[in-house]
């Protein structure tokens, strides 16, 4: 199926199904071959954030002029308001079982906020974790997530939080939250364009952050890689 790797100017490019795909960690560097198991990113309009797929609570999703990782020439800031308390987005609830381990991510960028917060309330607590997107660090955990944050290069970084979900059926929604201190959530923005950058966002189950899979109005599935040789 239709997947995405990493092109050797350092871009997230698409490339067609039953094609290999070579992948370049760091620009210059040395590709290498993909080899994924089957993934679903169960987020709705994953890189569209002003769609109504997407709740806003005290923020607002502006398309500005910047590069995006996948060389776009426009990508969406997160912009905090002014009033005190708890900025962000979420996704449509994702029904998942009992004690599965989920993975979030999204690629971020700094602008006049250093941190990004990936929250999921999985209909009991909060789980997931700060990044500081000025040092290209994982931050605070929240109730035993795992972080992790790659560099993308021209300060974006993708940012993961995996973590288990409660032990009944929940109805998971996932939250990107804009903030100005590790560990903090609630705050007062100085002026409504304070934010952050942000691109590419991903829901999917198991431990492995896997690539980007675009999606629009549904979930996407990429099949798992099979490599053959005679």
């Amino acid at each position: 199926t239709t997947a995405t790797r990493v092109n050797r100017a350092g871009f997230i490019e698409e490339v067609a199904a039953n094609m290999p795909r070579l992948t370049y960690l760091t620009v210059g560097g040395n590709p290498f071959l993909l080899d994924e198991p089957q993934a679903t990113n169960l987020t709705i309009e994953s890189n569209n954030f002003n769609t109504g797929s997407w709740n806003k609570f005290q923020v607002s999703a502006v398309l500005i002029s910047s590069t995006a990782p996948n060389g776009d020439a426009n990508v969406f800031k997160l912009q905090a308001t002014t009033a005190n308390g708890n900025h962000g987005i979420t996704n449509v609830g994702k029904t998942v079982s009992a004690n599965t381990i989920i993975t979030q991510s999204v690629f971020a960028k700094k602008a006049e906020l250093d941190f990004v917060l990936l929250l999921t309330f999985d209909g009991t607590s909060d789980k997931g974790n700060y990044f500081d997107l000025n040092n290209g660090v994982v931050g605070v955990s929240v109730n035993g997530a795992v972080g992790n944050i790659v560099d993308f290069g021209n300060g974006w970084y993708r940012c993961s939080s995996t973590f288990t979900s409660r032990p009944s059926t929940a109805n998971a929604t996932p939250n990107i939250n804009p903030t100005f201190q590790n560990g903090v959530r609630a705050f007062s923005a100085s002026s409504d364009s304070q934010g952050i950058l942000i691109f590419g966002h991903q829901f999917e189950l198991g431990a492995n952050l896997t690539s980007y899979i675009p999606t629009t109005n549904a979930a996407v599935t990429r099949n798992a890689d099979v490599i053959t040789r005679t």
